[in-house]
């Protein structure tokens, strides 16, 4: 540990690099504020292969090193023989395997048997998110108090820089994602019940941040069925790619391979302590602090900022569902 603690000054401290964290960051920058990134940082000391000529059907016919795209070369990505941590596995096994990279150490957290998936790498979970979105509709603004029209502005922002695509009423996106043999017939034999038979349920285009047609160096979507090994042309958004482009600017400083421990005041400033990964600390100041940990840890910061350890929080998310849906006759 340093006998010395460096303090460093800056309009805005960001903390974290997942989609929060970077869309709040570029707003910051752009308008000419200095910002520090603080974050985990933590990158693949070899990225996974993207330009993948084959789809899954040949690959899984032809390719007799299949498993190095979709185990990883140390066939990580198999489930352990006790079938516990099976999720947990399938997500950060194989070529993302460094998305969970010291975790244990870094962001230990006694979850009772819950599987909690938790990233310190740049970019966050995102890394190897399928990249499946969704907006907080009015009622939804209104009920947590956030104005519509604001949020509605935001939003739109948002997917113009990323590039999404789907269908949604008021917003303006590239167009939705192609739907293979058998999504199209569960849309159409949907779209055939009455209102009885539905009873509430719906069927729709989802909202991807996924690119249709090309935007920024990135290429449109390849229907290789192979997002969830390689991101194929950068179709599939990550905050990452927001994130190098921020570095590019001399107002923007990032700083990887780092722990937020807690924050207080200095005067009218914030004062972020930090622990690096090699155990050495440092202080930041700015005038203001953006909190993107991610929900578990962001709650973890303010507790111990403000000496609540052990204090029973609430946990409030907007539900999803993945339901595996199958249309027998398409199968014979």
């Amino acid at each position: 540990m340093s006998s010395t603690i460096k303090e460093t000054k800056f309009d805005v401290i960001v903390v974290g690099s997942g989609p929060a964290g970077a869309h709040a960051a570029y707003p910051l920058v752009k308008a000419g504020l200095s910002v520090a990134m603080i974050d985990g940082g933590v990158e693949p000391k070899k990225r996974p292969k993207e330009d993948i000529e084959g789809d899954f059907e040949s690959i899984r016919r032809d390719d007799k090193d299949q498993y190095k795209l979709f185990l990883g070369e140390n066939v990580s990505g198999i489930a352990p023989e006790s079938g516990k941590e099976i999720h947990v596995v399938s997500m950060t096994g194989g070529n993302r395997e460094y998305v969970s990279y010291e975790t244990k150490e870094f962001l230990p957290i006694d979850s009772k048997g819950v599987q909690v998936v938790q990233s310190l790498a740049k970019g966050g979970l995102s890394e190897i998110w399928a990249a499946l979105c969704d907006v907080f509709n009015k009622e939804e603004l209104q009920a947590i108090g956030i104005p519509s029209g604001e949020m509605k502005a935001n939003y739109q922002e948002v997917m113009d820089r990323i590039g999404m695509s789907g269908v949604v009423e008021g917003y303006s996106l590239q167009e939705p994602l192609d739907f293979n043999s058998h999504t199209k017939t569960l849309f159409r034999k949907h779209s055939e019940l009455n209102e009885k038979q539905k009873d509430g349920f719906v069927v729709e285009h989802p909202l991807h941040a996924v690119i249709t047609k090309s935007l920024k160096g990135r290429e449109a979507f390849a229907y290789k069925d192979l997002e969830y090994v390689a991101n194929i042309g950068n179709s599939i958004y990550r905050p990452r790619f927001t994130i190098e482009e921020l570095e590019k600017e001399k107002n923007f400083s990032y700083f990887p391979r780092r722990i937020v421990e807690r924050i207080s005041r200095d005067g009218r400033l914030r004062k972020v302590k930090v622990k690096k990964f090699d155990g050495m600390e440092e202080n930041y100041l700015a005038s203001y602090v953006v909190l993107a940990a991610g929900s578990l840890n962001s709650t973890k910061i303010l507790l111990k900022s403000f000496s609540l350890v052990g204090t029973r929080v609430p946990f409030i998310t907007k539900t999803h569902f993945i339901i595996p849906s199958l249309h027998l006759r398409t199968l014979g």
